[in-house]
């Protein structure tokens, strides 16, 4: 058997096995997003609409396709974030600053002080305000 055989097998396993039905409340567990922004989600086709069995009114969704909408955020989420690391790698201050200091990314607070920003809660200033200094 091969390799694509094998990974189609356990596609359709894994397909049939999460095709069962989920509720709101399931949805609501599983994506972390409330009715109302999935409703915005299905008008702009980011979420997959939901089944109505027999003309009920009650919302059932394919277990599959909240597992491929979840898939898709964390995706997303990733190429966001290796987006903003190549961005900040990519800034001249930042590789400068982080080379002078020997680190591979500086904290928040550390640009801030680098770039002449005084923050009033580091020990430096703390201890000068108290002797009546600054």
């Amino acid at each position: 058997m091969s390799i694509s055989t094998q990974k189609t097998d356990v596609q359709s396993v894994l397909i049939q096995k999460n095709n069962h039905l989920l509720r709101d409340v399931e949805v609501q567990k599983l994506t972390g997003v409330r009715k109302t922004r999935r409703a915005d989600l299905m008008r702009n086709g980011k979420f997959s609409q939901p089944i109505k069995i027999c003309g009920g009114r009650t919302n059932y969704w394919l277990a599959s396709e909240i597992d491929q909408f979840i898939a898709a955020q964390i995706a997303q989420h990733r190429t966001e974030q290796a987006e903003k690391l190549a961005q900040l790698a990519s800034d001249p201050f930042n590789v400068l600053m982080n080379a002078l200091a020997g680190k591979s990314a500086p904290a928040a607070h550390e640009q801030e002080s680098s770039r002449g920003v005084v923050n009033p809660n580091d020990a430096m200033y703390q201890t000068g305000m108290n002797e009546g200094g600054i």
